[in-house]
């Protein structure tokens, strides 16, 4: 017959069982059929510590296009996979994203340790607004050629300003 019940040596009688603290630890198993056979195995594992995602980011805000740094506090990791909600994703440890659009963007940071357990992180956004861009000319000509005939300065919102025309 098959193993029914197994008793580990955290006390667990589950198929597989989780083993506390980090480190090395060596680890025993009783499987027995219920009935009269029993056997004991033993093993030396190794406990990876957990990783925990954390990172900041400068700025936070600003106008596009935005240049983000990603500073990684991440402890135990191995490797790290960026989502920067902006369709651009990386794998570097401490990565650069741009943000050319405005918007508000989520960032995802998931890390992953050398036994393959993982921890992520989502900031709620990097918000980016829209560059405040407004032209006003130097020069017009009102001369009936159809260009340049009339002085209107243009900005991307209402504005209110003085405009003093000198003639030299």
């Amino acid at each position: 017959n098959g193993v029914t019940s197994v008793l580990w040596s955290n006390g667990e009688t589950t198929a597989e069982a989780s083993f506390f603290p980090t480190g090395n630890q060596t680890v025993w198993a009783v499987g027995s059929n219920g009935v009269c056979a029993s056997d004991t195995a033993f093993a030396l594992i190794t406990v990876a510590p957990e990783p925990v995602a954390a990172f900041s980011a400068n700025p936070l805000s600003g106008e596009a296009p935005l240049s983000v740094s990603f500073f990684n506090g991440s402890s135990n990791a191995q490797s790290y996979f960026w989502n920067f909600g902006n369709g651009a994703i990386s794998t570097a440890e401490n990565p650069i994203a741009l943000y050319t659009a405005p918007g508000e963007y989520p960032v995802m940071l998931r890390v992953q340790n050398q036994a393959g357990c993982a921890d992520s992180l989502l900031y709620n956004f990097i918000v980016v607004s829209e560059a405040f861009a407004w032209f006003v000319p130097n020069t017009f000509t009102a001369n009936g050629d159809n260009l340049n005939e009339i002085f209107r300065p243009l900005f991307p919102v209402p504005v209110t300003y003085t405009l003093s025309i000198f003639d030299r």
